[in-house]
């Protein structure tokens, strides 16, 4: 992996950071790899060479899950994704303006993610779920309006690496009051998301079951998706690639994968 590294003056607007008032200028430093450019401020060698072997790493772990790695220049090297990393949360969220409780967060249109030196989880949930949105939305757009539970369900699919969990959670809660089927699941958006574990659970789990026809089939829905008129509804894309009938197909052949899944 060829590695570049750097010392330089970067004004926080000219980088594609919209935090005005916070520093009007600050120093840098970078370094480059394939897909990422990591900026930082006070972090060890060491440190920064894990981010960019995770970072690489998860690269290639989620466009070959999800079939992306077929595709030649999908994201290429001008669209490289650049991860922020702050000294420490104070700085973090004194620059970012995010709230007290967090601790990163990224901008999917841009590819970046913002975040500080050390945080915990960063390298095992934060990056891989926050790359899952990147590399999904790179590939299909960012235009097109989906269901919550389908990003979310690509992205913690992306985290976890598999969707075993979500799925034997999922068979869990269907024996329950508390299941949502697809219709009621798909009017869940980030305002009225009252119940966060269930409804990560039944995302992944869904992700899972449409990855059980192969990666291929799920690159093929992508990409109708992606080139689907706008005019289209979502689940047009949906339907072509894997040949569902209609939403109640797909849910009760998902409801019916849940209690065959060993």
């Amino acid at each position: 992996m060829r590695l570049t590294t750097g010392l330089i003056f970067l004004f926080f607007l000219s980088c594609g950071c919209a935090y005005g008032s916070g520093v009007s200028t600050t120093i840098w430093q970078v370094k480059k790899s394939t897909h990422f450019i990591i900026y930082y401020q006070e972090a060890s060698s060491d440190y920064i060479n894990e981010v960019i072997d995770r970072s690489e790493n998860y690269y290639n772990t989620i466009t070959e899950k999800l079939g992306f790695n077929r595709y030649e220049e999908f994201w290429t090297w001008y669209k490289r994704a650049k991860i922020y990393l702050f000294k420490n949360r104070e700085e973090y969220q004194r620059v970012t303006s995010q709230p007290g409780w967090s601790g990163s967060h990224s901008r999917v249109f841009s590819h970046e993610v913002y975040t500080y030196v050390g945080m915990e989880n960063f390298f095992s949930i934060v990056l891989p779920h926050e790359l899952g949105h990147i590399i999904f939305r790179e590939f299909i757009g960012y235009g097109r309006r989906l269901p919550l539970w389908v990003d979310e369900g690509v992205a913690t699919f992306c985290e976890k690496g598999d969707a075993r969990d979500g799925i034997i959670m999922t068979r869990a809660i269907a024996k329950t009051c508390f299941f949502m089927d697809l219709n009621e699941i798909g009017e869940i958006n980030r305002a009225n998301l009252l119940m966060p574990d269930i409804f990560y659970a039944e995302a992944t789990s869904v992700t899972g079951f449409l990855l059980t026809f192969g990666n291929d089939k799920f690159a093929d829905f992508c990409r109708r998706l992606r080139d689907l008129p706008e005019e289209q509804s979502w689940e047009a894309a949906l339907f072509a690639a894997y040949k569902f009938t209609s939403f109640e197909d797909l849910n009760d052949k998902w409801i019916r994968f849940l209690f065959t899944y060993k």
